[in-house]
Order: structure tokens, then C-alpha cells, then sequence
């Protein structure tokens, strides 16, 4: 976890987000949201994952329903052609905007 400007948070993932990590990702995700001022502006970086399954997709949807909760906002970077591949097929693309550098990202959450 690493900070960025206008109080944006970047979370970086790497490896598979599996039935087997995906508790840890999500177990993460909402200790990182607990702990930032509000609104929760996070970027999870997915440089690096190769397979996001659908336990891992929910561990993601979890991050992005505790941000919501508290007016923030949670987007991917990065994403990996087979892990976007997966959002698009599970229309998840809605739910969680992927840009394709983190800087771009940072640059959509701090926008508004």
C-alpha cells in the first residue's frame, strides 16, 4: 500500500486471486478502506495477476461496496489481458473501471 496525491491510495495485487487468496485480498482491502480518511479513494494495481477467478472477483466487488458505503471510490490499473478479459466477460467492467497506467487512475479518483 503506497500513497498518492489528494489522499489516493494504491493497492498493489500480484499472483493469483484464487479461492485460496482471495480471503487475504479481501481481509486487506477492507482494513485498508478502514483505515484512510473519508471519502476512500483506492487504485488496486493488477500488474502481475494472472488469474482473477470469481472468489476473487467478489473479494474486488467487497472493496468496491465498502468504499461506496462511505462516498468513496475503488478502480483497477493495470489489468493483465486475461484479467480484463475476465471483467469483460462477467460484465463487471461497470462496477470496476480499469485504466491502463496508475497514474491515470490516480488521476480519475482525484478528478472527482
Amino acid at each position: 500500500m503506497t500513497g498518492a496525491p489528494g489522499g489516493v491510495t494504491v493497492v498493489t495485487i500480484s499472483g493469483d486471486v484464487d479461492m485460496t487468496s482471495a480471503p487475504q485480498v479481501r481481509s486487506e482491502l477492507v482494513r485498508i478502506i478502514a483505515s484512510v480518511d473519508d471519502p476512500p479513494r483506492l487504485v488496486v494495481d493488477l500488474c502481475g495477476v494472472d488469474l482473477l477467478d470469481t472468489v476473487g472477483l467478489g473479494a474486488l466487488l467487497e472493496g468496491v461496496k465498502r468504499c461506496a458505503l462511505r462516498d468513496g471510490r475503488l478502480v483497477l490499473a493495470r489489468a493483465e489481458p486475461q484479467v480484463r478479459r475476465e471483467l469483460e466477460l462477467t460484465g463487471m467492467l461497470g462496477a470496476l473501471p480499469v485504466h491502463a497506467d496508475v497514474e491515470r487512475a490516480v488521476a480519475d479518483l482525484s478528478a472527482g
